[in-house]
């Protein structure tokens, strides 16, 4: 060994003792306190790694968290319209929510699941969003969801109300052809005109659940037949349901006209 090699290792010992007589800790490298780095440069107080908040997620955050989080898909059945359910009107296949990836089987069947709104969905297994109640199993649900009543149908609101829900109803207008007068059927137009029927004041028919608009309208006026029996010219070819005037309605048949 060199005299350069002795005297540095002499030196080396002398500063290593000196820093364990006064208490200094050795690094070598390694942290041994502090805040760790993340894989994506960021830090955690604690040490730990950043959790993902599933719940939080939309549609493409959960599919891009999918180590982590899983999304889930449905078909709205009923939805909260404030203080009671009403019928969805949207009947597609699509996002529901994003919940943490969990390692379980589902059974392959048709299931309805309830949300934290009170919302229902069908779910296509038995498999469902974390804080959900999988209501074919009989899962105790929310006591506030059971209290909400079903929402009043389209059919049963007037014009007024029917404005006032124009977020899931839609008002039918037109002109009436034949009206019920209690036991008979009276005609509203002059036979003789062939045009009396469009010149008619157009006025409320019906309020009506709008899905049957969802195959489109023609601009051709179409005839159609109420449940009371009555006839209404429609502006389109859009016919609220039940108001099929090709239905067969022996109840209506059996109706002869006013004298």
């Amino acid at each position: 060994m060199t005299f350069r090699m002795m005297m540095a290792c002499l030196f080396f010992s002398l500063f290593f003792c000196k820093a364990c007589s006064d208490g200094d800790d050795i690094s070598f490298g390694d942290k041994t306190d502090g805040d760790e780095t993340d894989s994506d440069g960021t830090t955690d107080g604690d040490g730990e790694e950043d959790m993902v908040d599933c719940l939080s997620l939309d549609e493409d955050e959960c599919e891009a968290a999918s180590e982590t989080c899983q999304a889930y898909y449905g078909t709205l059945k009923r939805v909260r319209n404030l203080d009671c359910l009403e019928p969805a009107t949207d009947s597609s296949y699509r996002f529901v929510a994003c919940s943490p990836l969990v390692d379980e089987s589902c059974d392959t069947l048709l299931m309805d699941g309830q949300g934290p709104d009170c919302s229902i969905w069908e779910f296509p297994d038995s498999c469902m969003p974390q804080g959900w109640v999988n209501l074919f199993e009989h899962e105790e649900t929310d006591p506030e969801c059971d209290a909400l009543p079903t929402c009043e149908t389209c059919s049963e609101l007037d014009e007024e109300a029917c404005e006032a829900a124009s977020d899931r109803c839609v008002i039918e207008r037109g002109c009436p052809y034949q009206l019920r007068n209690g036991d008979c059927l009276e005609s509203m137009i002059d036979e003789d005109d062939p045009y009396a029927v469009y010149n008619q004041e157009i006025s409320f028919i019906t309020c009506a659940d709008p899905e049957y608009r969802q195959q489109g309208c023609s601009d051709v006026t179409e005839a159609g037949l109420g449940p009371d029996c009555s006839i209404w010219i429609f502006p389109s070819t859009c016919i609220p349901e039940g108001w099929n005037i090709s239905e067969d309605r022996d109840d209506c048949a059996a109706l002869p006209a006013c004298e």
